[in-house]
């Protein structure tokens, strides 16, 4: 775009009956940048652009890693409220079975009555756990922008690599490669300096280009030539302008530089947490998950065969209960570290 359009000037002067023309003067003129203000006008606008379109893919970043940690929450409250209402169920048929027992004289009232008091708070553990996983999946929802009555289904692929095959050094390059919070910066950085370049061209004066014409003494007389002018940049030398982007300029390479240094920190902090969310989930599954899986039915067989009490079967199931749920805790830490990790990095890791 010129910053300048074309010039006209006419004056005329009409005489005798007829309101001939009989003299006139006037020019065409156009005043033309010639320091290649155009060119860094048409940089700058780029560069803003690419500034734009990396806080858009930004936003994308952030959002697709809050929808990722959504789905992972509600995946886990999903598990632990299927957990819960097994468990429930259980406690159920153990009720039943101590009632009958208490009708046949084979097990005190007060263990019937406790069986009845496990069956209630097994039955408001799973109502507790309802709520959080509709608070989940609601949550979910409004992220994807879905009606809070759209039908969602949780159901979770691959299990995310090993942090063993992850380079700290590696995924710092690739941070600092594809960040577009990065690349924003860094697009306002050079947008900043194709302005103070601007501003410095724009002091210098332009070129004023002019066709005068004119017919003074009647017809014969006409004449036509060609005019150049030049400002002289004696009072306005866009002096206070220039410092104000110098300083600009210098603000922004700042923020890049900070901005570098955080992302190296956010890299290393991101991988170590992962490291030990994974080990966590680890620990749990070997410890906890395999053998409570093991044991619920066998519970409930060994108090059926009389090899244990009501009391001692409840607490254990409660003990169980309690260390799955933990287990599923750790199962989505490990996934929301991998989530924040990847969105550090701002790339798609492999998982298998």
């Amino acid at each position: 775009m010129l910053p300048f359009n074309p010039e006209f000037s006419l004056e005329s002067e009409q005489v005798g009956a007829g309101r001939t023309l009989q003299a006139y003067e006037g020019e065409v003129s156009q005043e033309v940048e010639w320091a290649g203000q155009r060119g860094l006008r048409r940089a700058v606008a780029r560069e803003d652009v690419a500034r734009a379109d990396a806080l858009v893919r930004d936003a994308e970043r952030v959002t697709l890693q809050a929808a990722a940690e959504a789905f992972y929450r509600a995946a886990a409250a999903q598990r632990q409220l299927d957990v819960a209402t097994e468990v429930m169920e259980l406690n159920l048929r153990l009720m039943d079975a101590a009632q009958r027992m208490r009708e046949a004289g084979e097990v005190s009232r007060l263990e019937e009555n406790l069986a009845r008091v496990e069956s209630g708070r097994a039955q408001a553990r799973v109502m507790e756990l309802r709520r959080e996983a509709e608070s989940a999946f609601l949550e979910l929802r409004r992220i994807l922008a879905l009606p809070d009555d759209a039908a969602l289904a949780v159901r979770v692929g691959a299990s995310p690599p090993e942090p063993e095959g992850l380079d700290a050094d590696s995924l710092t390059r690739v941070a600092l490669e594809r960040r577009p919070d990065l690349a924003g910066v860094a697009a306002e950085v050079e947008m900043n300096r194709s302005l103070l370049r601007l501003v410095n061209r724009e002091a210098l004066p332009n070129l004023r280009l002019s066709i005068p014409f004119d017919r003074l003494e009647g017809p014969g007389s006409e004449k036509i030539g060609v005019g150049v002018g030049l400002s002289i940049p004696l009072w306005n030398r866009n002096q206070g302008e220039a410092d104000a982007v110098r300083a600009e300029v210098d603000r922004a390479r700042r923020n890049r530089e900070a901005l570098e240094w955080r992302i190296r920190v956010e890299v290393l902090d991101a991988l170590q947490r992962y490291r030990s969310a994974t080990q966590e989930e680890r620990m749990a599954r070997r410890t906890v998950l395999e053998p409570v899986e093991e044991s619920h039915p066998m519970l409930e067989e060994a108090y059926r065969a009389g090899k244990m009490d009501l009391p001692t079967v409840l607490l254990t199931r409660n003990a169980l209960l309690d260390a799955e749920l933990d287990y599923w805790n750790s199962w989505m830490e490990r996934r929301l570290e991998w989530t924040r990790l990847q969105a550090t990095v701002s790339a798609g890791l492999s998982q298998r």
